[in-house]
């Protein structure tokens, strides 16, 4: 009965971080969704900012945007590396 009870625990754990990996500007969003998709997320993610359409400011905010979520993705990837070298 323990194992599963485990079991069952573990994969309804799991399924939160799971259903995380398709969101909106998570790594598997960039590696998976057309670039007209991912412009079209982060124009509304501007405008809600201000910025108006067509405008050089609008092309750098989504720019910007998209390089510091890959950034944060590099950095969360570097950070699970560092932590496997630990665990292991």
């Amino acid at each position: 009965m323990s194992c599963i009870k485990t079991t069952l625990i573990f994969g309804l754990l799991s399924f939160p971080i799971c259903s995380c990996e398709w969101r909106q500007g998570s790594e598997k969003w960039f590696s998976t969704t057309p670039q007209s998709e991912i412009t079209s997320y982060y124009t509304g993610v501007c405008q809600e900012f201000g910025f108006q359409v067509g405008t050089s400011a609008m092309a750098e905010c989504i720019r910007t945007k998209i390089n510091q979520q890959k950034e944060e993705h590099t950095q969360a990837s570097a950070r699970r590396t560092k932590i496997r070298k630990f665990t292991i």
